[in-house]
C-alpha cells in the first residue's frame, strides 16, 4: 500500500491509499473492468466530480500485452507511467511474477 498526494486537477482532498494486484484470469478485460465497476458500486462510490474525492478507484493498467484503445478501456492505462503511486506497487507485483 502506497500513500500519495492527490493526483490531477482537484488537489483540495485527502491523500490516496494506492495499491496494485496481479490475477490470473479468463474473463476479458472489458468484464474485469465491467467488474470493477460493479465492486466500486458496490462500496458507495459516487462519481459526483471528475478526479474529485472517492471512496475507491479501481483501474485496469495492464493486461497481458494487449494494447486496447476504445472509449472505455485503454490498456495499457494512457497515464500510468506518469504516477509513482502506480508504478512502484506495480513494479513490486511485476517482479512476484503472478
Amino acid at each position: 500500500m502506497y500513500e500519495s498526494k492527490p493526483y490531477g486537477p482537484v488537489q483540495d482532498q485527502n491523500d490516496f491509499v494506492n495499491a496494485v494486484v496481479g490475477v490470473k484470469t479468463w474473463h476479458s478485460p472489458f468484464t474485469i473492468l465491467m467488474l470493477c465497476g460493479a465492486i466500486e458500486d458496490c462500496l458507495g462510490r459516487k462519481r459526483i466530480q471528475h478526479w474529485g474525492p472517492r471512496v475507491i478507484d479501481l483501474d485496469v493498467l495492464l493486461y497481458n500485452n494487449l494494447n486496447i484503445a476504445t472509449t472505455k478501456l485503454i490498456i495499457p492505462h494512457a497515464d500510468m507511467h506518469n504516477r509513482d503511486f502506480v508504478m512502484h506497487p506495480l513494479a513490486e507485483v511485476k517482479r512476484s511474477k503472478i
